[in-house]
Parts: C-alpha cells; structure tokens; sequence
C-alpha cells in the first residue's frame, strides 16, 4: 500500500497491494497476505485507490463515500477504469470541477506554458547530457514561450530535438509510426504509454475532470488532461530510449521492463519519482484553480548525475 500526503488530501494506493481491505469505527482495517494490520482513519483519506488484488467489502466502500472520499478502480497496470464520487452537498470534488470549468483561458494559458517551458528544458538536458547538438539552442527558445505558446514553441523545439537526437540514424518521429520489432518510435510510443497510464491515475485521484484539458481538447478524448500533463515528463522516456538504442544489440535485453522501470524512476532531486510529481502536479493544478495557491510550479528533467543519484 502507498500513501501520499498533500496538504489536506491523502491517497491511499492499493494498486500494487495483495490482501483486503475493511472498515470499523471510523477506520479502514489494512490487512496485507504478509505483514501486519494496519489502521487507517477514514477522515484523513481523500481518495483511495483499488487494484485488481485486493478484496474490500461494500461496507468499506459505504463508508469511504459516507465520509466525502473518491474511490478510484485501477486495472493491473494501475490505469483507472471507473470511480465512485460521493453524492453529498459539501464534496471536495465537485467543488475541484466546478473550479476547474470556470478555470479561465488566460489561466489555462498560463499552465500550458508553464508545462511546455519544463518540456523542453528537458529535451535540452537530453542533448546535452548525450552530447548532441543544440542543447543551448532549446533554452534559448525557452525564453520565448508565451502564454498558452501562440508561436509554437513547442513544434520549433521539438523538430529541432528530433533531428538532433538521433542525427546519425536518419530518425523521424513519427507517434504510432512503431512496430513489434521496438524501433526506436515503438519503443517511445511504449514508454510515453506507460506515462500517460500515470497521468490518469493522478488526474482520477486529484478530483479532475479527465476531458476537460488544457491545451488539449479532443472530442472524444476522456484524459485530454492526462495527455497536457505527461508533457514535462517525456524527456525521461527519451533518455532511456537513447541508452536502450545504445546499449541493447540483441533479443535478450528486457525493453518493455526497462521502459517500465523508466516510466517510474526518481524525477526530481527530492527523490520523489515520476508518478508521485505527477500526483504533485495534478494536484497542484486543482489547488490553483480553486485559489488555494498562486503559482504553478511545473518540474523539469535532469540527467541521474545532475541529480546526486
């Protein structure tokens, strides 16, 4: 079981848990296969969620709604699949989408930008680090990007990142342009998957409407703000792309564990990993709109050395 603690919301994270969970008195009864009993009290728990090996009662789920909390199901990769919000009049979570439909476009900007500038300080942290051309040149563009990027920052950065990456292998990005062989396209549309299978839990768990997104806004797209916010992140799929493309020659070499593995590594030099700073963010992004906090700080990705570890 994981807990993560924000301010006033705390989220219990059974997805990777095995054994049953119940409710007494005001608690939840944590029973692992292996381990000790634990108590949680259900009024510090704003949203719990369930994977697919853990057993709880309906009373459990009675009472966790009962005391205004979100209950999130997640399939085995831990990638929600449904919820249930409570029905009461004082929800923190109608209150969170209510403040995040009149979330205003110049707000709304403002995040975007926010979100692109850590992007592509991150690619350039790519090039530099692999020694590639125009690492400096990304920053530089950096100091461009305008609320909500009306010049298309984003696109400039990112053709000149893809022709500076992988210059020497003739490499042109293309999403969904992979096969079953792991190209190196394959491998990045794996990676940024699992990302974005991050990005929904934390979206779910932080009380967000899923569609309703920043700067993306597909019709029939229900994590429109997952998809804004794997942005900052995709630099970590990136490196670990590079070194697979470098390091594995032959069938033996484990890509889709290791992309996994990246999908989950220490981001930040907190040490916090990439699902807990997209918690972080997720969260952060609701505080903001609700006007519990005045900025939004997005992180930005650095190499394992430049972080100590």
């Amino acid at each position: 079981m994981g807990s993560i603690e924000i301010e006033k919301w705390q989220i219990l994270d059974f997805t990777g848990f095995r054994g049953s969970v119940s409710s007494i008195q005001g608690a939840l009864v944590v029973k692992p296969e292996e381990g000790e009993e634990r108590r949680v009290p259900i009024s510090d728990v704003a949203v719990v969620l369930f994977g697919v090996d853990t057993r709880f009662s309906a009373g459990s789920v009675h009472r966790i709604l009962k005391n205004d909390t979100a209950v999130i199901f997640c399939d085995w990769k831990g990638v929600p699949y449904g919820h249930a919000y409570p029905w009461g009049d004082h929800t923190r979570v109608g209150a969170r989408q209510i403040a995040q439909a009149n979330a205003s476009s110049p707000a709304r900007k403002s995040v975007w930008a926010r979100l692109i500038k850590s992007k592509v300080l991150g690619q350039a942290e790519v090039l530099e680090f692999f020694g590639r051309p125009n690492g400096k040149r990304l920053k530089e563009l950096v100091k461009d990007i305008r609320s909500g990027d009306p010049s298309n920052i984003e696109g400039q950065a990112a053709r000149i990142y893809w022709e500076s990456l992988w210059d020497d292998q003739d490499f042109r990005r293309i999403p969904g342009g992979g096969d079953d062989n792991f190209t190196i396209n394959a491998m990045l549309d794996y990676g940024y998957t699992i990302l974005r299978g991050h990005a929904m839990r934390a979206v779910a768990a932080s009380g967000l409407i899923s569609s309703l997104g920043v700067a993306h806004h597909g019709r029939s797209n229900p994590w429109n703000l997952a998809d804004d916010f794997i942005e900052p992140f995709r630099p970590a799929i990136d490196y670990s792309v590079y070194l697979l493309v470098s390091e594995c020659v032959d069938e033996g070499c484990e890509i889709r564990k290791r992309l996994v593995n990246a999908a989950g590594d220490v981001f930040t030099a907190t040490r916090k990993s990439i699902p807990a700073e997209m918690t972080l963010l997720a969260q952060h992004y609701g505080q903001l709109i609700e006007g519990d906090i005045g900025k939004f700080g997005v992180p930005s990705w650095k190499p394992p050395s430049k972080l100590g570890l």
